[in-house]
């Protein structure tokens, strides 16, 4: 989600105004702001403003005959690293004092891959059901830096092998267009089957940046202002109706992720200067921050969590004063002083990565804590590892990069003749429930089956990822409707909260209840259990 660009003729204030949008969507949708649902397709756009800043830099140089890839390299990381290594320096500190030493090494680790730019792909590996909660991961937010870096290296290597079939604009056009809705096609069938590989890994997002290309071939090609004026207006309007309409259950990115792209292609190929709006200070001063803003806004809302604050409108107002101040004081500081010793910048970035190596093997901050709140906080960051976990989380368990295929139905959902058997369907949260009804049942001549999918809700018709209506509509429509008779209840549960809003979820349970009733099967709803930002050990450390 770099900010980056070079020195223009025309200030483009348009793009400055997407920034500040873009910042501003992914702040108030971070900070639970209720109202802004679909504030994360704000990293969409900068992924657009990226991909046609790249392809105008290097498509002028090429044409100019004044390319230098290493050159391109070295602007880019004078451009991304200071700001990026002042946010870690800082929080190597700052978590040193507050985080447990387990937590503190998970965080180095994370700091690693962050500064060498491969944060995306160690998320990618550890971020499903089986990994900290991501609200406690404060450097989650570089996944994003991790892509555009990989966008940069590989970009204008393409761009000069094509170069000879680029000279021609409309035939550059059609090119990138195809490239773009090619990548698109294979994206959103990658999150049907890897949701997380989709959203994480460079592959699946490259399409984003591909339609800043587009854009910036179809800007010569918008010639009437007030054609270019309409435009801009919808593609904003847009942009906006995605944060209010959208949400984060919806498959992401997936199709409806073409609607922010594509309106931010609308705005930049428009190229609009004249609206008052744009210049006004306060969109603008947003604009030329949001780059820093982007890197501290995730610390500040992830330190508050750790810590235990409540999420209130006091605290949401707070949390945007404290980013707000800390991202200008980076681009005060780092950002504007537009650092050309390079050697300054190597040299600490090489120092950060020795100090972050060195440091977990030592375990300096261990001595702050008590042993009891020591074992409390081990057992919280190892959880996943014990038997514990094994036992809540079996092969009945459909992990977030699992799909029906993955499921052993043999296990799960196997009749016993003789007993009375009762059906629990649902997500993490139902298979919090599976060992204690085990446990529960084993004297009643009860036999549980059961089908968990992470995330998933246990209704007919759930929205989300596509894997959770493949895995409902089998569980609904396939078994349910084959073994109803030697079934003697249906338990559905779930993390009700993260569902939706409470009318639809009461009448998506009604329906599904409702078609229970069809086969004379007993529904029993279990509701909401208490939900913890960070793991409860840790709490209890």
């Amino acid at each position: 989600m770099s900010l980056s660009s070079y020195p223009k003729p025309t200030f483009r204030y348009d793009i400055n105004a997407l920034r500040c949008l873009a910042i501003v969507g992914v702040l108030l949708f971070h900070f639970k702001v209720p109202a802004i649902t679909g504030g994360f397709s704000g990293v969409d756009v900068f992924f657009v403003i990226s991909g046609y800043l790249m392809t105008r830099i290097i498509v002028n140089e090429l044409k100019g005959n004044r390319f230098s890839l290493l050159r391109f390299y070295h602007k880019r990381a004078i451009r991304i690293i200071p700001a990026l290594l002042g946010l870690i320096a800082s929080l190597v500190v700052i978590c040193f004092f507050i985080y447990f030493p387990d937590d503190y090494k998970s965080f180095l680790s994370y700091a690693i891959s962050a500064i060498l730019f491969v944060s995306n792909f160690l998320l990618y590996s550890k971020m499903d059901y089986f990994a900290p909660a991501s609200d406690t991961n404060i450097l989650l937010h570089t996944w994003s830096l991790s892509v555009e870096w990989q966008f940069y290296l590989i970009y204008p290597i393409a761009l000069i092998f094509f170069n000879k079939y680029f000279r021609h604009k409309i035939r550059a056009l059609a090119i990138l267009a195809a490239c773009t809705a090619l990548v698109y096609v294979c994206c959103v069938g990658l999150n049907h089957f890897r949701p997380s590989a989709s959203f994480y890994l460079f592959p699946a997002r490259a399409w984003e940046m591909l339609a800043g290309g587009v854009a910036y071939y179809l800007e010569a090609k918008l010639r009437t202002f007030g054609k270019r004026k309409l435009l801009a207006g919808i593609g904003y309007l847009i942009i906006l109706l995605c944060y209010f309409f959208f949400h984060d259950k919806l498959a992401w990115p997936g199709p409806f992720t073409i609607v922010p792209v594509a309106a931010t292609v609308l705005v930049i190929a428009a190229n609009v200067n004249d609206f008052s709006v744009l210049r006004a200070g306060p969109v603008q001063w947003l604009g030329k921050i949001s780059y820093s803003l982007y890197l501290w806004h995730w610390p500040v809302y992830v330190i508050a969590q750790y810590r235990g604050v409540p999420i209130s409108f006091a605290t949401i107002l707070v949390m945007i004063a404290l980013s707000l101040v800390l991202g200008f004081i980076s681009y005060l500081l780092i950002e504007s002083r537009n650092i050309k010793r390079g050697f300054i910048v190597y040299t600490a970035l090489g120092a950060l990565a020795v100090v972050t190596l060195i440091l977990p093997k030592y375990e300096f901050n261990a001595r702050m804590f008590k042993p009891e709140s020591l074992k409390l906080s081990s057992y919280s960051q190892h959880y996943f590892g014990t038997p514990d976990a094994s036992e809540q989380f079996n092969k009945c368990f459909v992990k977030t990069s699992y799909t029906i295929k993955d499921f052993d139905q043999e296990e799960c959902l196997s009749i016993l003749p003789g007993r009375k058997n009762v059906l629990l369907i649902g997500d993490s949260h139902a298979a919090h429930f599976s060992s204690a009804l085990k446990k529960a049942f084993a004297g009643l001549n009860i036999h549980l089956c059961e089908v968990a999918a992470s995330g998933c809700s246990p209704v007919i018709r759930p929205n989300g990822a596509p894997r959770c209506s493949e895995i409902m509509s089998f569980v609904y429509r396939d078994y349910i409707k084959e073994h109803a008779k030697e079934l003697s209840a249906v338990i559905i549960t779930a993390d009700w909260s993260k569902k939706g809003e409470p009318k639809e979820i009461v009448a998506d349970v009604n329906s599904t209840i409702a078609y229970l009733k069809k086969y004379h099967l007993k529904a029993i709803v279990l509701g909401q259990t208490k939900n913890y930002i960070i793991p409860y050990p840790t709490i209890a450390a």
